[in-house]
């Protein structure tokens, strides 16, 4: 199998569909199901901010019908307000192109080389392992990688799913398990962005959250979140065709004290963060 490695033409209607196509073999691969964007949806996930910049490109194979399809994708995300000197770097091969030398190519052809020409000195990378999968195992593919990056483990979390719609009988249990455990506190939900009166202290809130994170030993410094930056978050969601319901906790100094969030797109799937 003959596979080029490119950068992403953002420009490109067919790489962009091409791309919305592999993300989705990725979800239901992991996940077993997946969150359909438009090709307008998937620009705005892939375009830079003032609060960082993004490298991607694509491996793209020739099957033996003719024609190019993209089988794989690496990405490098650089902070440019705080973490100043990390690079975030990711690669992504389609579950029927794994073991074929694709991210090797990516690693060696794209992200080495986009490491060396950022000047930054700390590497990061995120991946999944199955659930029945040891993190330590080097014959993961995600450690095979990270060995080649020098990379070590320094923080496992979990990611978990639930069907929907969820039982009436489970809502109604959860709602007066809180209800007993509320005490003096508040909620309050806001649908699709922040109250204007509220950005300041969601943005202490939000950075407060990020500080509390049980990060183990990973090294980061959590970012500000003044209200020009929130607003911008919110302005991404948009674009990307996503709502979101915030509901947040209020003490009763008024001081904002937890919060929970569903991002959606209406009649696709639901993210809860």
């Amino acid at each position: 199998m003959h596979v080029q490695i490119r950068p992403l033409d953002l420009a490109s209607e067919t790489d962009i569909a091409q791309l919305n196509a592999l993300d989705e073999a990725m979800d239901r691969d992991r996940f077993g199901g997946s969150e359909p964007f438009t090709v307008e949806q998937r620009r705005a996930v892939l375009r830079d901010t003032p609060y960082w910049r993004m490298q991607h490109w694509v491996a793209v194979a020739e099957p033996m019908d003719g024609g190019e399809t993209i089988v794989a994708t690496a990405s490098t995300h650089e902070a440019l307000q705080e973490n100043l000197e990390a690079i975030h770097v990711g690669i992504e091969v389609h579950p029927a192109f794994r073991g074929h030398g694709i991210a090797t190519a990516l690693l060696e052809q794209a992200l080495i080389p986009a490491i060396r020409a950022s000047g930054r000195t700390l590497v990061d990378a995120g991946a999944e392992i199955p659930a029945e999968g040891d993190p330590d195992d080097p014959a993961l593919p995600a450690n095979r990688l990270a060995a080649r990056l020098g990379l070590s483990c320094k923080n496992i979390g979990v990611c978990r799913m639930l069907p929907l719609p969820l039982e009436e009988s489970l809502l109604e249990r959860l709602a007066a398990e809180a209800a007993e455990k509320q005490g003096a506190y508040r909620i309050e939900r806001w649908d699709d962005g922040v109250p204007e009166e509220h950005l300041a202290a969601y943005g202490r809130l939000l950075t407060q959250l990020e500080l509390d994170d049980p990060s183990e030993e990973l090294e980061f410094e959590a970012p500000e979140f003044p209200a020009e930056r929130i607003r911008v978050m919110e302005q991404r969601h948009r674009e990307q065709g996503k709502r979101s319901i915030l509901a947040v906790a209020i003490a009763p100094d008024g001081t904002l004290a937890g919060n929970s969030e569903v991002q959606f797109q209406e009649g696709e799937a639901t993210t809860v963060g």
